[in-house]
């Protein structure tokens, strides 16, 4: 089965909490979960998003960086991405 998502990082757990309070009230299934370990951020957090919604809380998410994770046959790739 193949999965991919998005996974905003941050640099300080009080910011991940607050984005992941106001991406609740747009898009409820967005969460915290720990970032990969092919990622380094200073609090270890990152909100996932699915692929589809993110342009919803692009807003929300202001310059923190956004990385493509796609998990198919027990792998994973992880890709930095660019949104402008």
């Amino acid at each position: 089965m193949k999965e991919r998502y998005y996974l905003v990082c941050f640099d300080s757990s009080q910011k991940a909490i607050k984005t992941e309070f106001n991406a609740k009230e747009i898009i409820s299934e967005a969460r915290l979960i720990p970032i990969p370990s092919e990622i380094r951020a200073n609090c270890g957090l990152g909100l996932k998003v699915s692929v589809e919604k993110l342009d919803l809380i692009t807003d929300i998410i202001e310059n923190n960086p956004i990385y493509e994770i796609e998990r198919a046959d027990g792998k994973r790739k992880v890709k930095l991405i660019d949104l402008l």
